[in-house]
């Protein structure tokens, strides 16, 4: 143990870093001291006479990786600090949407930090796109964003993943009876009664499953504080207005602005217990049955083409296509029947999804 020394020195800090370390109750003096550790630690275990002050420490095992900058071979190294990373990626994505990021950033970091896209260009196209936004959230939490850039063009990397032919080939070969869907979901309401009211919900809304658990349990809890008219639904029109709760339900590349609900449905949802994703998905994987949440929105959309515009049914779907009457004319407010051929095929869609 070395002896102590009280030397006066300035040292230059953000203020909102000093005042939020000081509000944690970090010493600032003693977190300076650490650091400079791990500094002359590194420094000597990798003969850098020039370590870049300010780089990221963690203390998970194995987050030892090489640094943007540096060519490969190079003996200076960097710590990920995987926490921050998380955080700087919370900031913009939900939980799920940023462990998923961070899991394949730590999966596929080497192609970043060895400059070496191959692995990333010889994957699967959707996997390949997956990869590559994990590495563009890492380039730019580690200040390499321009490299990242310079990577995908050297390696004629594309951002898209399958073609929308490849799609549409999908989804004529999927299924050739469009019954099958309304008849999984009976057989989800018969096997687990205490979801047919979400089921319900889910096959009148066209709403993707995350937006259509936190509609219903928002309507819950609205109710139980009195505010859900006043907030939410609308009753003299039927209407749930996503829109007035961004947070949850406008986000970069999904969005839901309202939905057309029967008013009792909705008296049969704020009777009803709120709900948790993954414990629905386990119980209906229980009863040995599949999982078709996704395909409920897609038969809703197929299904309200009869008595709905194209237009009508992205805006229900949530989707503002690029297109010059979606972008500057389309106005949901002005057609007056819209309500009225909506509950035509909600109606429909009750008596198939009955039991």
């Amino acid at each position: 143990m070395g002896r102590r020394l009280k030397v006066k020195v300035t040292v230059n800090i953000d203020q909102d870093v000093y005042e939020k370390s000081h509000s944690l109750g970090i010493n600032v003096s003693k977190a300076c001291e650490n650091y400079l550790k791990m500094l002359n630690q590194t420094i000597e275990n990798t003969g850098n006479p020039k370590p870049v002050f300010g780089e990221a420490f963690s203390t998970e095992k194995g987050s030892v990786v090489r640094s943007p900058g540096f060519e490969p071979g190079s003996s200076t190294w960097q710590r990920v600090d995987w926490i921050g990373f998380k955080a700087f990626l919370g900031k913009d994505h939900r939980p799920r949407v940023a462990d998923q990021l961070s899991a394949n950033a730590e999966k596929y970091r080497d192609c970043l930090f060895k400059r070496d896209f191959g692995v990333i260009r010889d994957l699967d196209d959707t996997v390949r796109r997956g990869a590559m936004c994990s590495l563009s959230a890492l380039s730019k939490y580690l200040g390499c964003y321009d490299d990242f850039r310079q990577l995908v063009k050297s390696y004629g990397l594309k951002w898209t993943g399958k073609s929308s032919d490849d799609i549409f080939i999908e989804r004529l070969t999927r299924d050739s009876d469009p019954e099958k869907i309304w008849n999984w979901i009976r057989d989800v309401k018969h096997n687990r009664p205490e979801l047919s009211v979400f089921m319900d919900f889910l096959a009148v809304s066209g709403l993707r499953f995350s937006e259509g658990v936190n509609s219903f349990n928002l309507q819950i809890q609205l109710n139980e504080e009195g505010k859900l008219n006043s907030n939410y639904y609308v009753a003299d029109k039927s209407t749930l207005e996503h829109f007035r709760f961004k947070e949850l339900f406008i986000r970069k590349s999904k969005k839901a602005f309202i939905s057309f609900v029967p008013g009792e449905l909705v008296k049969e949802i704020v009777e009803s217990q709120l709900l948790n994703s993954e414990s629905i998905k386990t119980v209906v994987r229980r009863k040995h049955l599949p999982l078709r949440f996704g395909d409920i929105r897609e038969a809703h959309g197929t299904f309200m083409i009869r008595y709905l515009k194209k237009e009508e049914i992205d805006f229900l779907h949530g989707r503002v296509t690029s297109g010059v009457f979606m972008q500057h004319y389309f106005n949901p407010a002005l057609i007056t029947d819209l309500e009225s051929r909506v509950f035509q095929g909600i109606k429909e869609i009750q008596e198939k999804v009955k039991l």
